[in-house]
């Protein structure tokens, strides 16, 4: 079922932008999806023991920071960061990773370079190859977090820059 739901949302997005049909609501509706999804997917896996923990506090704040960043900047500077092709494919791999995890099969050989439980896959313990697109997943998000908290950032400064400029003259 995550697979599907993950698909579909897939495909709903390409068919938007193939057919130029992509509509503000549709724009800030589908993000809210993809986070519903995310949620519902990494707290289902967390409670049969298949994700550890640290990583579905990680996706939790990422999301956390980018819902309420994003909500800030919207209402109070009228800033609108679009999505990146960078955030798009973070988000890709860790539902890929998910729905490998959420299937359990095949189970890989770990790496064998640690012996922290809390780390699949580095373990000498087999885990599912799902493990390393979410961690993939994860480390690609934190870094287009930066960089929308970056370009947010400026953005905002911009605006506020503007409208003191403004208000002098």
């Amino acid at each position: 079922m995550f697979s599907l739901a993950a698909a579909t949302d897939w495909v709903d997005g390409l068919v938007a932008r193939s057919t130029n049909s992509i509509s503000k609501l549709g724009r800030i509706l589908d993000p809210a999806v993809d986070r519903l999804l995310m949620i519902f997917g990494v707290i289902g896996l967390m409670l049969v023991n298949r994700l550890p923990v640290w990583i579905m506090i990680l996706i939790f704040i990422r999301d956390i920071i980018m819902l309420f960043g994003y909500y800030a900047m919207l209402t109070k500077y009228k800033v609108r960061i679009d999505v990146i092709f960078a955030g798009k494919v973070a988000t890709t791999l860790l539902y890929i990773g998910l729905a490998g995890l959420c299937l359990n099969t095949p189970l890989i050989p770990g790496l064998g370079i640690c012996d922290f439980n809390w780390l699949p896959g580095f373990t000498s313990d087999p885990a599912p190859w799902g493990i390393w697109f979410v961690y993939a997943g994860v480390l690609l998000g934190i870094f287009t977090t930066a960089y929308y908290a970056i370009i947010g950032l400026l953005s905002c400064h911009q605006v506020v820059v503007k409208s003191t400029t403004k208000r002098q003259n």
